[in-house]
Order: C-alpha cells, then structure tokens, then sequence
C-alpha cells in the first residue's frame, strides 16, 4: 500500500510540473532532444515520475526481483500517456481559432476534423499532433533548420520520446536498487559510506585488503591501518584513484568494501572504469571496528 502512495506521488507531481509549464510557456518538456537525437526531456520526465516506485522500493525494504522492472516499464508507459492526455485537457481553441493552452475559448473535444468529420478525443488528438507538427532544430540558441509536417520523421521522434521516457525510469531504479546492496538476513538494504580514497600503489593495497579480510587471514587492524592513511577527500588531484565505498547493514553489521576506480581523460574529466571494480566482503567484527572508528 505504502508504495502505491510513493508511486502516485511522484506521478502525481511530475504530471504537474510537465502539465504546467506547458500551461504556462506553452512547452513540453517532453520533447526536449540533445544533439537533436538525446530526448533529455523524456528522460528528465520519466526519471521523475517514476521515481517514487525505485525509492518506495528502497526505503520500505522490499527486496529486489526481476518483476518490479516489467512494474516499472508499465507505469513508465502509463504516465508517458497520461502527460499527452494531460496536454490534451489543456488545450484549447480561441476565438481566432488558435491553440491555446490558458483555458480561453473552447476546448478542442467541442471540434471536428474538417478533412474526415471525427471528433478531436485524444486519440485523434494525438495521432494529428504528431503528424502535423514542426520539429525544429537549433544550435547555442539560433534555429538551423525545421521540418514540417513529415509524418515519418515526426513519428522517429515521438517513439525516441518514448523510449527516453522509459530510459529514465529505469536510470532511477538502477541508481536506486541496481546500485545498492541487500541484507538477505535482515531484510534491509545496507547503507553506504564514503571511506577512503586509494591514488598510490592502488592494486596492491586493493589486494591487501583482500587478504585481510578472508576467513583464514582475518587481520581487522591492518585493514583500519589501510583506511587510516588512505582518508577519503573530494578533490581529485591523481590521474587514477580508487574510491572505497563501504556498504553495512546497520542490524547485523555485515558489510562490504566496493573499490570504484576512476581514469582521468584527454578532456581532464573522470571516468568510471565499472570493469575495474572489485567488491570485498567484510566480516561483522570489521565493520563493527570500522563504524566505531568513523
């Protein structure tokens, strides 16, 4: 129960906002690309409202199943149409006979299509706005180029617009639950916590570390003295670093070590090398140890 409230929550206010600012600029938010393929806006809006889902999911612990993402993509289609209807609703026709979206006028179900007679309901609604609209493109605020009314291009946007919608959705739920780690035992996902940076001699401390934390080598001390004198710091001055994420349960204290390395690039940016990554397993007397040194 309590994760349908998040869920209709976040839809609830993402339907807003997009059905508000075109209320008020008369823009969809949607149909905002990047490098004229990169529906940002769809992504943007699908993250949002689906957000509630992925983080009613982490906060009421509910465990991770491969049925929540097929839930997700449902209610991702369901608000990528429920926010053209809501376009719809807004939309309105002057007495210039002009769309407006300030509620002056008639609404546009009160009309028909001159062409074919049909009512304008939302299906006919939508399928004529995509085919009839122009897309144009512009560059550091100049427009370069438009196309009008082409059906075929108009209907490759709208799918992007789709799927960038759907994008989201998911971008949300792996930041929220694909990123996380779960206590089977406790039923709750761990925590996390930022804590140590690792720039020199990174593989072997890594594989120290390692040593230390097995069964047969358990030595919890070497590991604080490791974490004491890598201390974890934001700024980044090394072309390659190691950041050490520690993950514990706060209920049986088991945890986990997850190194994330990051290469600096031509452009002086860093990237996350995901293939790098190694994950250790720490015991609960470690972690114990750790928190109470933190």
């Amino acid at each position: 129960m309590l994760l349908i409230l998040f869920s209709l929550l976040s839809c609830l206010v993402g339907v807003s906002i997009l059905v508000g600012i075109k209320i008020l600029i008369g823009f969809e938010l949607t149909s905002l690309s990047l490098f004229f393929i990169i529906p940002v806006g769809s992504i943007i809006s699908g993250a949002i409202m689906t957000s509630g889902y992925s983080l009613g999911i982490k906060r009421l612990n509910i465990k991770p199943a491969k049925k929540q993402i097929k839930v997700l993509i449902i209610i991702a289609i369901l608000m990528f149409f429920l926010v053209q209807f809501g376009y719809y609703q807004v939309t309105y026709i002057d007495d210039d006979y002009s769309y407006n979206y300030r509620f002056k006028g008639s609404h546009v179900s009160e009309f028909y299509f001159k062409d074919t007679n049909q009512e304008v309901n939302f299906f006919n609604f939508l399928t004529d706005k995509v085919n009839s609209q122009s897309i144009s493109f512009s560059h550091k605020r100049h427009t370069i180029g438009n196309v009008e009314g082409n059906k075929f291009v108009n209907w490759l946007f709208f799918a992007l617009d789709f799927f960038g919608f759907l994008f989201g959705g998911y971008v949300v739920y792996s930041a929220f639950i694909e990123s996380a780690i779960y206590c089977k035992k406790c039923s709750k996902y761990m925590k996390e916590k930022e804590l140590l940076k690792i720039v020199d001699n990174i593989q072997e401390q890594i594989n120290n570390i390692i040593e230390y934390c097995d069964e047969k080598t358990e030595n919890s001390s070497r590991i604080m003295e490791i974490i004491d004198s890598n201390p974890f710091e934001r700024e980044n001055t090394s072309e390659i670093f190691a950041n050490g994420i520690l993950h514990y349960c706060q209920e049986c204290h088991e945890g986990y070590l997850c190194f994330e390395f990051y290469i600096i690039n031509e452009k002086g940016k860093y990237n996350h090398n995901e293939e790098s990554d190694v994950k250790v397993r720490l015991s609960s007397n470690t972690v114990s140890e750790i928190l109470n040194s933190i």
